[in-house]
């Protein structure tokens, strides 16, 4: 099992949360239910962190990896201390009261884009820098090393 983590956002949000000195609670797309900041052990690219839009007439317009990266000032990832992300995706479905149905279909969304949620890893309080180890941007399909907490690798 991979015991490194991480939280995948794209370049435009760096900024924000360099500054805040912390991850937030997801709050944008999320049902009225427990927030939480979302992490994976996917070493390349968590695919569910892709980022999308809703059309005029409504429906939802999901982007791939490379529009999320053109559209959305890079891609970027924070890695973080195993302790930063304690709860697997069963601990969040015990823990959240997240409904069966999106539940099921949060899970099947991963699926359909070559992502697992056994893959992904919570927290249910932000996650400040003194839980960071690293923050690393994506370059010709390679994960440079921005920032590094010292002592870490």
């Amino acid at each position: 099992m991979n015991d490194r983590i991480w939280h995948y956002t794209i370049g435009n949000h760096l900024p924000s949360i360099i500054a805040d000195g912390e991850i937030k609670l997801a709050t944008a797309f999320v049902w009225e239910g427990r927030p939480v900041v979302w992490f994976s052990t996917n070493p390349s690219w968590e695919q569910t962190a892709n980022k999308g839009f809703f059309n005029n007439d409504g429906t939802f317009k999901a982007l791939s990896k490379r529009q999320t990266e053109s559209l959305g000032g890079g891609l970027v990832r924070i890695e973080v201390c195993p302790e930063a992300a304690p709860y697997s995706w069963n601990d969040f479905l015990r823990m959240s009261d997240t409904p069966r149905k999106i539940a099921k279909a949060l899970a099947k969304r991963a699926q359909q884009v070559g992502s697992a949620a056994s893959l992904w890893r919570v927290s249910f309080e932000a996650v400040t820098r003194d839980k960071w180890l690293a923050i690393e941007v994506l370059q010709e399909d390679q994960w440079i090393v921005r920032a590094q907490q010292k002592g870490t690798k």
